[in-house]
């Protein structure tokens, strides 16, 4: 019961109540990554401009080609193509890679956009630079996902290239919260609507998996309605991510906390590293040129489908 005595909603949920102590929004379950244009909303106003920035400069020290993998709606791909760079994108959303495609030709970016699934993709050639932004990681739950991911991979670097992945470093205070309280997370204006959103989320931790299974309700302050989304991470403990890239033949070049390079600490709030491939042998790939491929059935014709039968 709450402290009015009315009874609680599910685990997981708190709707916010008036004076007379009814519920003031209404409730709609969507995918996370449906609403592409939401997505882009929601981590300019999580990020801003650092994530961009970061990749660039790397994408520049590193060399063309680059490989962005989970790239969403190309927020980062497309600051590196503008900068003269040869830039491929894999990412599993059709309705990403549709925003992605759009926003490209509107700035006359020239990108390689492949839908396909990060466990399981060949190119049939090689990059310079590969990296996996924005926590994207965090979708692969199990070791086998994580294992498939990275030989996928190493398959594609160069033996001089470079890997980069962002994943969060865990706060364990959040796992040990309510599974019904619920933390602000940001604001912003939705240019759609011109209506003011809060972000906010609960979540339910699963120490056994390391899994969080989170709730994110977006509500519009003019007609307070409020969508109900959820989301699922994979958490990586430090010690856990670094042996992971060990053992699946990557050396850990250097670690930071945020984007601006600061190195990682215990209070870092993410884990950002730079690897080189070690000295395994590698599968060879085959040789297909992503140009001359049939498009898939994303909307505008420059999307290419790698040879998965699945997402990621």
């Amino acid at each position: 019961m709450s402290r009015h005595g009315n009874p609680r909603p599910a685990i997981g949920v708190y709707l916010p109540m008036d004076d007379e102590g009814r519920h003031e929004v209404r409730i709609a379950s969507t995918s996370f990554y449906s609403d592409a244009q939401r997505y882009d909303l929601i981590s300019e106003a999580l990020s801003g401009a650092g994530p961009a920035e970061f990749y660039r400069r790397l994408a520049t020290q590193y060399g063309s080609p680059v490989l962005e993998l989970a790239c969403g709606s190309g927020r980062l791909s497309i600051p590196i193509a503008m900068d003269g760079i040869e830039v491929a994108g894999l990412d599993a959303s059709p309705e990403m890679l549709s925003l992605a495609e759009k926003k490209a030709a509107a700035c006359s970016a020239a990108v390689n956009w492949v839908r396909g699934d990060m466990r399981d993709f060949d190119l049939g050639r090689q990059f310079r630079f590969i990296f996996v932004a924005s926590n994207s990681f965090s979708h692969l739950y199990s070791r086998a996902d994580v294992e498939a991911c990275l030989a996928a991979i190493r398959r594609h670097l160069t033996v001089s290239g470079r890997f980069v992945i962002e994943v969060f470093n865990p706060a364990l205070g959040m796992f040990v919260r309510p599974p019904d309280y619920r933390s602000a997370v940001a604001e912003y204006e939705d240019s759609r609507t011109r209506h003011r959103i809060t972000v906010s989320k609960t979540v339910r931790y699963d120490s056994a998996t390391q899994i969080s299974h989170e709730k994110w309700y977006f509500r519009d302050a003019v007609t307070r309605e409020e969508q109900e989304v959820p989301l699922v991470l994979r958490m990586f403990f430090p010690q856990e991510i670094d042996a992971l890239l060990h053992y699946n033949d990557f050396q850990i070049e250097k670690k930071y906390g945020d984007h601006l390079e600061t190195p990682f600490t215990d209070s870092s709030r993410k884990q950002i590293i730079v690897c080189k491939a070690g000295a395994r042998r590698r599968k060879p790939l085959r040789s297909r040129d992503l140009s001359a491929r049939a498009t898939d059935s994303v909307p505008g014709g420059n999307v290419v489908t790698s040879n998965s039968p699945s997402s990621s």
